[in-house]
């Protein structure tokens, strides 16, 4: 392989590695419930929280599918959904803003 061939391949992966560090998470767009009640001994969320958790999931997750209305054939019922809890919420500042300095809409600061 000649040194030509060998410095695109090293560029292509510097570029890769380069371009997911841009990538943005918006933790925003996640579902979240602040302030959840909880009793950590039993390992135990408030129903009604994680209620209303469970049936919003279930609505994006039909919407997502062109299903609007619960009505709708193939309406998936969900009755239980992945669940994580966190004693903070993260918003992440993607790599290259700490880096270059760069600011902008989302990242202010």
């Amino acid at each position: 392989m000649s040194n030509n061939a060998r410095l695109n391949i090293l560029r292509y992966w510097r570029n890769t590695l380069a371009d997911s560090a841009r990538v943005v998470i918006e933790v925003d767009k996640t579902l979240h419930q602040r302030q959840a009640k909880l009793d950590l001994n039993k390992g135990l969320v408030d129903p009604v929280q994680a209620s209303a958790l469970v049936h919003a999931t279930e609505k994006r997750s039909n919407e997502n599918k062109g299903r609007l209305k619960r009505e709708d054939p193939g309406w998936e019922v969900m009755n239980e959904v992945p669940m994580l809890i966190a004693p903070f919420r993260a918003s992440p500042v993607p790599e290259y803003i700490a880096i270059s300095g760069l600011k902008g809409i989302f990242y202010p600061f």
